[in-house]
């Protein structure tokens, strides 16, 4: 939509009118500066000028389009330059102004939808799910759109929203928006999508938290085809929800992500997870006798008190070894959602947790990689 309403504004503005009306002086002059200060890369010069040029078209009452593709110039430039709450208020405009003129359901939705997703950057929570669900019920009631720019605008408004929730410390509300936004993206294939790795990522947290471990085997595992900034931590979390399910349901899951293409080499996931304890004891192939380590006491974290206050829910994921004594070490926070808090408690609780010690042949040894997930639900 950007380089479509630049192409407007440019021919707009060159020939000096728009729709048979000469734009005023006092619009063109601001909207010249602001080219100037673009092309000498003075950023909060064209952006104080952009401004200037939609608020001064408003102000003298320029037909609505050209005030619209006026004000969505300015939010582009601001949002680029991090000034969200700006980019917000001018996108709220130009897509109020565009209902206005009767413009297509898939313009003044993608609008919203920017709007939107501004409020969610500058962490108006509140606004972005209320944007955002203004760009889903346009395309929702607008029977006049293909099904594939239906399916686009309700995931875009669904992935939102989900974010929004997840912001909030609602995590079972942004679960639901999540799973809705990638039900519309799978039905067209919109993995190309910037917001499908995440969205995928929030459903399967999700799922995970709730210990729905099969779909949260597959959706974390989807995300970290689409997250590599993330894959390490995704891996493990994965990786962890993968050994609660029995054979028949890792089975499904490979061929799923076959069928989606997602898993270019089969065997590389499944050697991923080699352990040496996997056999339960059983022992392993050099005839050493290995009983994995067990827990002992595991006593529950503290409810963190603000969040507990406000509300608010949440999983930790953590690893660590267990020492030749039986007490957790090394221990990291692999996922802290959606507050560093709850992870914060998690890792405490922890240390005071104890295991038998894994051993080999009866001799106690250090067991690396335990992987527990904790999570932080607030009793009805």
């Amino acid at each position: 939509m950007a380089k479509r309403f630049w192409r407007i504004i440019l021919s707009v503005l060159l020939a000096g009118a728009a729709h048979a009306q000469d734009l005023p002086a006092e619009v063109t002059g601001p909207y010249v500066a602001y080219t100037e200060a673009m092309e000498a890369r003075d950023y909060s010069a064209a952006m104080a000028a952009a401004e200037e040029a939609w608020r001064t078209a408003s102000d003298l009452g320029v037909d609505l389009e050209t005030t619209a593709i006026l004000a969505d110039n300015y939010a582009q430039l601001a949002g680029a330059l991090g000034d969200h709450e700006s980019a917000r208020d001018a996108y709220r405009a130009a897509a109020e102004m565009l209902a206005e003129t009767g413009a297509g359901p898939d313009l003044v939705a993608e609008t919203w939808a920017l709007a939107a997703s501004s409020a969610l950057n500058a962490r108006d929570y509140r606004d972005a799910l209320r944007c955002a669900d203004t760009a889903g019920d346009i395309a929702e009631n607008a029977d006049e759109l293909d099904p594939r720019t239906r399916a686009v605008l309700a995931f875009t408004s669904r992935a939102i929203q989900a974010n929004a929730h997840w912001f909030e410390g609602h995590i079972t509300r942004a679960g639901a928006r999540a799973g809705e936004a990638m039900e519309a993206a799978e039905s067209f294939d919109l993995t190309d999508n910037g917001r499908f790795g995440l969205t995928a990522f929030i459903l399967g947290a999700t799922h995970a938290m709730q210990k729905e471990y099969p779909e949260a085997a597959y959706r974390l595992t989807q995300a970290y085809y689409f997250m590599p900034d993330q894959r390490r931590p995704l891996a493990i979390w994965a990786c962890h929800a993968r050994g609660y399910l029995d054979e028949s349901e890792r089975e499904a899951l490979l061929a799923r992500l076959e069928r989606e293409g997602l898993l270019e080499e089969r065997e590389a996931l499944v050697d991923e997870e080699a352990d040496e304890f996997a056999d339960g004891g059983e022992g392993a192939d050099d005839g050493v006798v290995r009983v994995d380590a067990a827990p002992v006491r595991r006593t529950p974290p503290s409810y963190p008190r603000d969040a507990a206050r406000a509300g608010y829910e949440g999983v930790a994921l953590l690893q660590f070894a267990v020492d030749e004594q039986g007490r957790p070490t090394d221990i990291e926070v692999v996922f802290s959602l959606p507050f560093r808090e709850f992870g914060e408690e998690a890792r405490e609780a922890v240390e005071r947790w104890r295991y038998t010690p894994a051993t080999e042949d009866g001799v106690p040894r250090r067991r690396d990689g335990v992987v527990t997930q904790v999570e932080f639900v607030l009793e009805d």
